[in-house]
């Protein structure tokens, strides 16, 4: 991930956020902690952030807030090791803050800390039950983030800043463990902005990551009845990264907001043999219904880090790789293809000062002009300033194509974006998208014209001439 959020810039300095133990004054007794002193109120806060730096190829470091993770203190009278007694459990704040208060009236106390990736709402880990190879029956979610060497007379405990790293104490620097705490941080995020964007963009139940998982199959996946995402741990072991995360996760938010069942066990219609053997252009073709669900997921992964996290936002094919790299020459097997239903979606929601009218596909041309960042996949943006724009909608936002899942019976469409008819497609939505945000016939034609592999005019090509102002 890459861009700003708040709170969290990439300039944090580091020394701000290793806060030591307190300093506290030991018993004189070398009894260990206990009682003897008067009743009083403990306080024991803290901080909890992860750090990115493993996904950033800059070599830079960038440290999140882990928010409404649960953090359970403990107390001890004997020593750094326990046994522990519960004093109880919060949950971290929006900036990753927590504080717990308990009347006792020990003298001293040694503490500990620990933190689990749990919420009404979400669970990170690796311990569910249909997960056998990793059964967890001794609930060792519960991490340790902390614990005081030396015992503390209090009744202020400031635990500091702790952040989940590499070479962090104690479990912080566990790799499992720190990854998974980047995973919660990515759902944690994206679950809320899609909230404050529109409460109907919210989740129907909770939902779970389980990472490390070991799937059969070697592929990570979204489960819609176990509502969990199944984060596999291969080679390379990147599916706990941000792109991954997301894409998973749009998979059950798509489930949460449509109506009807996709039939995945029998999606699949062929694989084209002859398409070249590379991860980024190998083409499988699928039921509409299917491509469109999975190129909805990775437009939705680029898309949503593009608005939350300021990544790269990705434009259109051209229509020159979908024809000759891809080996798509028609408009139905496009639709068939998750690269084109993509593609399709970024369309849709291109930055406003790249509209729809602006974008050249590049057909016929051995280099399409105008391609900028050494993207030659995609398309370019044409200058506009000699033709006739249309007034009005020139692309929609992130948040206008979500809302084109919602039913909208003024508008024709009774009911949320029906999945269990195979042949709804990415051709289907864009009729949904054309009548509920009432874009008009021209952009109707224009968009399905954008999506056929073969086709020879641009979208500035429908646009009239006018004197350059």
């Amino acid at each position: 991930m890459s861009g700003s959020h708040a709170g969290n810039d990439a300039s944090d300095d580091f020394e701000k956020l290793t806060i030591p133990d307190v300093a506290v004054e030991k018993d004189p007794t070398g009894a260990g902690g206990g009682g003897g002193g008067s009743p009083k109120v403990w306080t024991i806060s803290g901080q909890l952030r992860v750090r990115e730096s493993e996904i950033l190829a800059d070599g830079n470091h960038r440290d999140r807030d882990l928010k409404g993770i649960e953090v359970k203190v403990s107390a001890s009278d004997i020593g750094a090791d326990g046994p522990w007694t519960d004093w109880g459990t919060v949950r971290t704040d929006a900036t990753g803050r927590y504080s717990l208060r308990e009347s006792n009236s020990g003298k001293t106390r040694f503490f500990r800390v620990q933190a689990r990736l749990v919420a009404g709402d979400l669970e990170v880990n690796d311990s569910k039950l249909d997960d056998v190879m990793a059964l967890d029956p001794f609930d060792r979610n519960w991490r340790t983030v902390w614990k005081s060497e030396k015992q503390l007379e209090g009744p202020a405990v400031s635990v500091g800043t702790r952040v989940f790293a590499a070479g962090g104490g104690y479990d912080l620097g566990n790799e499992t463990f720190r990854r998974q705490a980047l995973v919660w941080y990515v759902l944690r995020t994206v679950i809320d902005r899609l909230v404050q964007e529109d409460a109907w963009f919210a989740m129907k139940r909770k939902i779970a990551a389980i990472y490390p998982a070991h799937v059969v199959s070697g592929t990570s996946y979204a489960n819609g009845l176990t509502r969990m995402i199944y984060l596999h741990q291969g080679k390379p072991d990147d599916d706990w990264h941000p792109t991954t995360v997301v894409h998973e996760f749009m998979h059950l938010w798509n489930y949460d907001h449509n109506h009807g069942t996709i039939n995945w066990l029998g999606a699949i219609c062929s694989l084209r043999g002859d398409d070249p053997v590379d991860l980024d252009t190998h083409n499988t073709q699928e039921n509409p219904n299917v491509a469109f669900a999975e190129g909805c997921s990775n437009w939705a992964s680029n898309a949503l880090r593009h608005a939350i996290w300021g990544v790269r936002l990705a434009r259109p094919l051209n229509r020159r790789h979908v024809a000759r790299t891809l080996r798509l020459s028609t408009l139905e097997n496009a639709e068939k293809s998750e690269h084109t239903v993509d593609s399709g979606l970024r369309l849709l929601s291109c930055s406003a000062n790249r509209g729809w009218w602006s974008h050249l596909f590049g057909t016929a041309d051995a280099a399409p002009k105008n391609l900028v960042d050494g993207f030659a996949h995609e398309v370019g943006i044409a200058k506009l300033d000699r033709l006739g724009v249309p007034a009005g909608v020139n692309s929609l936002s992130l948040w206008d194509v979500l809302r084109t899942f919602r039913a909208s019976p003024a508008n024709g469409w009774d009911t949320d974006l029906q999945v269990g008819n195979v042949d709804y497609g990415i051709v289907r939505f864009i009729d949904r998208a054309v009548d509920i945000h009432h874009l008009g016939e021209d952009v109707r034609l224009m968009l399905k014209r954008c999506l056929d592999p073969l086709a020879t005019d641009e979208p500035r090509d429908a646009l009239p001439s006018r004197a350059k102002a």
